[in-house]
């Protein structure tokens, strides 16, 4: 089987969830037999030896940029087009995010398959302080001749082809990352094509279960990924504020991740205690490190609602991890079924009760941990995930 992946930003650093889960996925797909053709609008990785069953492509003339924007899909769409038909690719497959895709109308033979999920909701004014930051600090991107000509021919293209609706009406299938985001789809937008829910993965391997490498025999919470108000920073330094309170000097708050300067700042000026520990950004290999040096994993990001499990939250679980997590979407049921305690976002002293609960009590700790572990290895390892999207797609190219 011959599998062509479109998606923005290929790479093996940890520059976002979205593109941590394109490269484990397509190094998975890789390793399980499947021909892998991977075209990017951008490739940053380290000249890592590659697969020979994965080939990767740079779409030339493209902008650098997390999520995908017209002009760059349709650059990715004719780049691709004799790739396609030269190496007689069946599968072609947008990931991680949803976008419309020239793809849907234009298959050349092959099976089209698009991700489905919601993004953020930035008119929530809880956390649209980010998107604010964000836009102040882009600079208004500067087009040549020929990127105008290509960014009218683009709109013009969308428009008199029809492919700018939310699900695309010519997809033949929807991958679907959230098992919440399923349910809502498939009962609210009567979508004709087959909706697959198909997990984001985690390296099982890479992250596992090691004894806790202890930091000065402190006591240590932890947080990884980006630095924000979407991803709950500011409340989880409320609530450890008033929990380091009560007991002092026995632990510390690790948050590691990068932020906008301006909202690093403003949640530095939020701690009332030397407890709390800024880490910049690290590799993947080091993250897996510091899961060693902490007792408790810490979640509060205010996902889209419904929204999946986070790799950062699967890595945490894979290594044998008590969490407390946000009540979002798949992780509603994880405090009644002795996953996690979960706590209802923006309240503070849900999460202080959480902290509490799982400083004091280790047979507690000892219990989430092993039920997390159980449930990640039997559902979100990436062998597994992989062979059920193997599965998926032998089952588009049979039907007619």
């Amino acid at each position: 089987m011959k599998v062509l992946l479109l998606t923005q930003i290929y790479s093996d650093k940890p520059i976002s969830g979205g593109v941590r889960i394109i490269w484990n996925y397509s190094q998975e797909l890789a390793r399980q037999g499947i021909k892998v053709y991977v075209v990017a609008n951008s490739i940053d990785t380290d000249n890592l030896p590659q697969h020979p069953n994965l080939k990767i492509y740079k779409v030339p003339f493209s902008s650098y940029a997390l999520e995908p924007v017209s002009q760059d899909v349709l650059k990715s769409f004719f780049f691709s087009i004799p790739i396609i038909l030269w190496h007689r690719i069946k599968i072609i497959h947008m990931v991680p995010v949803q976008t419309p895709c020239p793809f849907s109308k234009f298959k050349f033979g092959a099976k089209f398959i698009e991700s489905a999920e919601r993004t953020w909701n930035y008119e929530d004014r809880r956390v649209k302080h980010d998107l604010a930051r964000d836009r102040r600090k882009k600079e208004a991107p500067t087009f040549n001749f020929f990127e105008k000509v290509f960014l009218r021919f683009s709109r013009l293209f969308y428009w008199l082809f029809k492919i700018n609706q939310e699900y695309p009406h010519g997809a033949d299938a929807f991958f679907c990352r959230s098992q919440s985001m399923f349910d809502y789809i498939r009962n609210n937008h009567g979508i004709k094509s087959p909706l697959y829910y198909v997990p984001i993965g985690v390296n099982t391997n890479e992250f596992s279960p090691k004894s806790i490498n202890k930091a000065d025999d402190k006591f240590i919470f932890l947080t990884t990924g980006a630095l924000s108000y979407r991803k709950g920073t500011h409340y989880l330094i409320d609530a450890y504020n008033e929990f380091s309170s009560k007991y002092k000097n026995k632990t510390e708050l690790w948050l590691i991740g990068n932020s906008n300067s301006e909202i690093l700042k403003e949640l530095k000026q939020r701690t009332k205690t030397g407890s709390i520990k800024f880490i910049d950004s690290v590799t993947p290999q080091q993250i897996a490190e510091y899961y060693t040096k902490c007792q408790v994993y810490i979640s509060l990001a205010l996902i889209a609602e419904p929204g999946p499990l986070q790799p950062n939250v699967l890595e945490a679980m894979a290594s044998g991890k008590p969490l407390i997590i946000s009540e979002y979407g798949d992780t509603r049921y994880f405090d009644k079924s002795g996953i996690a305690l979960t706590c209802r976002p923006y309240n503070k002293k849900s999460v202080v009760l959480a902290m509490e609960r799982l400083f004091c009590d280790e047979s507690l700790r000892n219990r989430l941990s092993a039920n997390s572990l159980k449930y990640v290895q039997n559902n979100f390892d990436w062998q597994v995930v992989t062979k059920n999207c193997i599965k998926y797609y032998q089952e588009l190219l049979t039907k007619k």
